[in-house]
């Protein structure tokens, strides 16, 4: 489901990222990225209203959303629901369930590691108690409070540049830390989980990831991160023609596709590359930054690709 933010002037926003292409470019040829970021400690969910001063958002109306620690649900197809437990545990009684887009879940203080997983106690909008995999929770901001937040600026901007610079321990500090990050070559292809740990690596990987198929051919689409993602998202990043769009996606001729439903919670910034005068109308390209916040800062998080055929 695409998302739109009324009242959001769509010429402020590719207007106040005019100059990312070059700023990319510069760096990435002196591959002089250099950034220091204070993350909030994983097992420590929530936001404690001293990671972040209000003042250093452009609404205060999103450090209040933040301040208020609402939750929504994520990664839960729209068919499915997302299911609480009790106690902890895919083993524990289901006690109740909320929609894959349910907003309004709030922490108790109660938490566990189970295996590898952080689970979390929740009360439901409508007062059920359980526990779910906090992987399925995001911290939630409304999308016009969103779009008004002036840190995705930098943060985007300074991903680009570690990124175009294939820096991994540049980039790994606009990463979120818990979700690490999810990359869709296609919206239609499967999400791929690169952790957090992995990132200062990723340009130096060798490993083949199947990263799923074309879409009319379907011939498989396959190689290692440096060598598939990087060119597709580096030709949108170095290019002045980019055009940033808040919580909307923007395609070229014939360009059809959404958000996905499992992202439902998560905002976004498309990066839309037209394709240029005088060339195929079909070359164009869009990559949507997912931004999820933790402790009330904002991290990227989920790559999705469109593009023309």
């Amino acid at each position: 489901m695409n998302k739109s933010s009324e009242g959001h002037d769509r010429r402020w926003v590719v207007g106040r990222f005019r100059h990312w292409p070059l700023t990319f470019c510069m760096v990435a040829l002196l591959a002089l990225v250099s950034c220091t970021r204070t993350a909030v400690p994983v097992d420590a969910p929530g936001y404690s209203g001293t990671s972040v001063a209000a003042t250093e958002l452009a609404n205060i109306g999103t450090a209040a959303a933040m301040q208020a620690g609402e939750y929504a649900a994520v990664q839960i197809p729209a068919s499915q629901a997302l299911t609480l437990h009790q106690p902890a545990g895919i083993s524990g009684e289901a006690v109740g369930q909320v929609a894959y887009n349910e907003t309004g879940l709030r922490l108790t203080s109660n938490q566990t590691t189970l295996g590898s997983s952080r689970w979390v106690e929740v009360v439901s909008p409508d007062g059920i108690v359980g526990w779910v995999n906090f992987m399925n929770l995001t911290e939630y901001v409304p999308p016009d409070l969103f779009c008004a937040d002036a840190r995705i600026d930098d943060l985007i901007a300074s991903f680009g540049s570690a990124f175009l610079a294939q820096d991994g321990n540049a980039l790994a500090a606009y990463i979120h830390p818990r979700r690490g990050l999810r990359v869709r070559i296609d919206a239609w292809n499967p999400e791929i989980a690169i952790t957090a740990a992995q990132i200062p690596d990723l340009f130096l990987s060798e490993e083949i990831i199947q990263w799923g198929v074309t879409e009319i051919t379907e011939f498989p689409i396959e190689g290692t991160f440096s060598g598939t993602v990087y060119p597709l998202l580096a030709d949108v990043l170095a290019r002045e023609s980019t055009q940033p769009v808040c919580n909307q996606l923007e395609f070229g001729v014939d360009g059809v596709g959404e958000w996905p439903d499992e992202y439902n919670a998560i905002n976004f910034y498309a990066l839309y590359r037209p394709a240029e005068e005088g060339g195929s109308p079909f070359d164009w390209r869009t990559w949507a930054v997912g931004i999820e916040y933790d402790g009330g800062v904002p991290y990227v998080a989920f790559l999705v690709q469109y593009r023309g055929e």
